[in-house]
């Protein structure tokens, strides 16, 4: 028998193979680390430096707009207070003087005529002066207006000026009750202020470092610079930039590069602002000076990982190879007797076994508990909705008020009988005029009491009084008042049954069968009596109305000679249950010259003397309520936030595709997709801007779809796709996600911030495969996005099916 040595032939041993492999490996990786490196800190570091200056420019707007918003409404608050514009000069003279003096904000103030005339001022030198020619005085228009910067000197109490002041005035108008103008207050503010606003600006701690900030009116011309005085003027190439630009990379007559931004300032309403903009600029040497540095520290990292990895590989191949060179030697010995036993992986296989095991159990409690979720989220909605139905379809109006006497419940119904809608009404009291006055007094009162002693007042009543619509029209009702207990206080609930017709037919009936004829004809809904033999005795006009026939010739007539056959059987079993006594309700449907419609009938049966002579029929077009049913239905399969289907739909469309797929004999694919780093933005910009990176992503994943691909989402940042009509499910599913992966590397512009994220994908493929439910295929897409987020996000893995 031959030896072992014999059977296998020489080759490299798996040490030095798996050292190969590590040594390529880390060259590989040291060389793409080196070449992307560059291009990674570069990258970054602009668009760091270029975040920083942009929000220095943007920071530098807002600043400037709340100062000015601020000045403009404290003007406007002493130009409308009637105190003070009713007041005789001697007397508004020193509310001037003691605005000026006391608050850092002016220079003086004054009252002038609409001809430009100064009437008061807070200096007396400038009373009695024409100010009509000067540039800062408002042109001839009513409203708020701030004037351009100047030079002026300030004049003194005792008439002398002291030296040229920057400065700017802010004019707001004074009209009369009929909206005339009457005249002007203005007010001469210094620009040292927006001075000292721009450095404190550029001493915060986040400010980018050696930034200058810059303003400069249309023209071009500079009025302020916080590093380089000795600008006067933007060139062209640069004051021609958009805001819309964002921050772009520019050269200076300095001949230095810088990053710089421009920001105009806001135009609010009808206030004339100046055209002042905003430029901050930051050396591009200076911005990218720390990241040179971080460039070099992780070259020199990436070595001396290199070398690190290569001895670790060496010790960990000879560790890992070691039990089979001892398999080896025992082979090629013919003098060896037993083949040793190694137990070097046995607690990694018995590990295994474990933790395999209890994923298994934690998949089943988590598959049991996710359905006992869905069960009763299910129950709640489909009661919560039962019971809006109920209350906003129901015959008698409904109305609920809260302690605090505000209503928070009005029905549909009750907009039907009083006239106010749902949306006039919440939040608000009771409409004004509705209760007589008795009434408002009762409830006045009860509302006093409880806000006094905070004890919930016990109420339970029945009564029948009368109400005013909106039209002032009086309404006699029968109202059921109770009060019930929540967690934010008591509620008064109100069920208020319009009983003006039953006050009319009651008045008809004892007055003659003519009037009950006449008032039957003119209710909107069927009412007849049929006998035991199933036969008309009585009608209302509504049978003329909707199926055109004459109400005289239905005497007597069976009503199987009258429908036809189908609509006869479906309700024949109904009619001899209220035969027997019983009292019955249903909805059917009947198709007539105008479409189809949905009735909701009742027959009540006619007892005399214990026997049943007949039945009343009651029926009613409840039409629009089930339109309205239907809507609700489409719309609990639609998420609010980003308008794509829900999870609902997806369990409804699922199984369909899936079918679809057997049926054309053509592949499909599910992905599970859940955004990398949604968290955190969420933890530092807030939940707005988490709805909003949820409604970019769906955007931009939809943009790269066809027709035949559905895009659901599930909840949070969790969405699936389906992926139909694939002619090679894998590789074209595949294709598809490293085209979805691929769209992530554009930023997401959100109002808050700019961020940049990824995507973790899994996919399973169906391939008509008979034991894989919709259920499973879900189940093993969001196993495989577990396992691309473990394996480091930013990728895809495809699902293995467990047979």
């Amino acid at each position: 028998m031959p030896s072992a040595s014999r059977l296998i032939p020489r080759r490299p041993s798996l040490a030095f193979w798996i050292m190969l492999g590590t040594l390529g490996s880390a060259s590989i990786t040291l060389l793409l680390l080196l070449v992307l490196t560059d291009n990674f800190a570069t990258e970054y570091a602009q668009k760091r430096a270029q975040g920083a200056v942009n929000r220095l420019a943007n920071h530098m707007a807002n600043a400037l707009n709340l100062q000015l918003d601020e000045r403009i409404n404290d003007l406007q608050l002493l130009a409308h207070w009637s105190m003070f514009r009713e007041q005789p000069p001697e007397h508004q003279r020193p509310v001037l003087s003691s605005l000026a003096e006391e608050s850092n904000h002016y220079l003086w103030l004054l009252l002038a005529s609409p001809q430009g005339k100064i009437r008061v001022a807070s200096l007396s030198p400038l009373e009695g002066v024409d100010v009509y020619d000067d540039p800062w005085f408002p042109p001839q228009f009513q409203h708020a207006n701030i004037s351009d910067i100047h030079a002026e000197p300030i004049p003194t109490t005792t008439g002398e000026k002291k030296q040229l002041t920057l400065q700017y005035e802010i004019a707001v108008p004074l009209a009369d009750r009929r909206g005339l103008l009457e005249g002007w207050l203005i007010a001469s503010l210094p620009w040292e202020n927006i001075e000292q606003l721009a450095r404190q600006l550029l001493g915060e701690q986040s400010a980018p470092a050696q930034a200058d900030l810059l303003m400069f009116k249309s023209d071009g011309s500079v009025f302020f610079s916080s590093q380089d005085p000795t600008i006067r003027q933007i060139p062209d190439a640069i004051r021609l930039l958009s805001p819309d630009n964002g921050v772009t990379r520019q050269q200076w007559p300095d001949h230095q590069w810088y990053f710089t931004t421009i920001q105009k300032l806001a135009q609010q309403g009808e206030i004339q602002r100046p055209d002042w903009n905003i430029l901050v600029r930051q050396p591009v040497s200076v911005a990218m000076r720390d990241f040179s540095h971080l460039q070099d520290q992780i070259t020199l990292s990436a070595i001396l990982a290199f070398c690190g990895l290569s001895l670790l590989m060496l010790f960990m191949s000879r560790r890992l190879t070691a039990p089979l060179k001892a398999l080896r030697h025992a082979l090629e010995n013919p003098a060896t007797q037993c083949i040793p036993q190694s137990n070097s992986y046995a607690e990694v296989i018995l590990l295994s076994r474990v933790l395999a095991e209890m994923r298994h159990l934690e998949q089943q409690d988590l598959q049991e508990l996710a359905r006992l979720n869905q069960t009763l989220e299910t129950q709640v909605a489909v009661r919560t909705q039962e019971l809006d139905n109920v209350l906003q379809h129901a015959m008698n109006a409904f109305i609920s008020i809260n302690e605090q006497g505000k209503v928070i419940d009005w029905n549909l119904q009750a907009s039907r009988l009083l006239g106010w809608q749902k949306q006039d009404t919440l939040g608000l009291p009771l409409p004004e005029g509705m209760l007589h006055q008795e009434d408002q007094s009762w409830l006045q009162n009860l509302l006093e009491s409880h806000a006094q002693t905070g004890l919930m007042p016990l109420i339970q009543d029945h009564q029948i009084t009368e109400l005013n619509s909106r039209q002032r029209e009086g309404i006699a009702v029968e109202v059921t008042l109770w009060v019930t207990e929540t967690q934010q206080g008591f509620r008064l609930n109100l069920i208020i049954q319009d009983i003006r017709k039953r006050l009319t037919i009651e008045r008809a009936l004892r007055e003659s069968q003519l009037r009950l004829q006449t008032i039957t004809d003119n209710l909107p809904v069927l009412i007849a009596y049929i006998d035991r033999d199933l036969r008309y005795q009585f009608n209302n006009a509504t049978y003329t109305l909707w199926y055109q026939w004459p109400v005289k010739e239905l005497q007597n007539q069976p009503l199987s000679d009258l429908y036809p056959s189908d609509e006869y059987n479906y309700v024949l079993p109904f009619m001899q249950q209220a035969l027997r006594g019983e009292v019955q309700r249903f909805e059917r449907q009947e198709q007539r010259v105008d479409g189809m419609h949905y009735l909701f009938s009742m027959y009540i049966p006619h007892h005399s003397d214990g026997q049943v002579l007949g039945f009343y029929v009651l029926s009613q077009d409840i039409t629009p309520r089930k339109e309205l049913e239907f809507e609700l239905q489409r719309h609990a399969q639609i998420d609010s936030l980003t308008g794509l289907p829900n999870r609902r739909s997806l369990m409804e469309q699922l199984p369909k595709a899936m079918a679809r797929s057997i049926r054309t004999s053509q592949s499909m694919a599910l992905l599970f997709m859940d955004l990398d780093g949604f968290k955190a933005v969420n933890d530092s910009f807030g939940h707005d801007a988490g709805d909003e990176l949820l409604q970019q992503f769906a955007q931009r994943i939809q943009s790269h779809l066809r027709e035949t691909d559905t895009l659901f989402r599930l909840a949070g940042d969790e969405f699936t796709l389906i992926l139909e009509n694939l002619s090679n499910g894998e590789l074209d599913s595949q294709l598809k996600a490293q085209q979805l992966l691929h769209s992530m590397h554009q930023p997401f512009v959100l109002s808050m911030a700019t961020v940049v994220l990824s995507s973790s994908i899994g996919i399973a493929c169906y391939n008509r495969e008979p034991e894989i439910t919709s259920d499973h295929l879900l189940t093993l897409s969001d196993k495989a996005m577990y396992q691309a987020k473990r394996a480091g996000k930013n990728r895809f893995v495809m699902a293995t099916p467990e047979r």
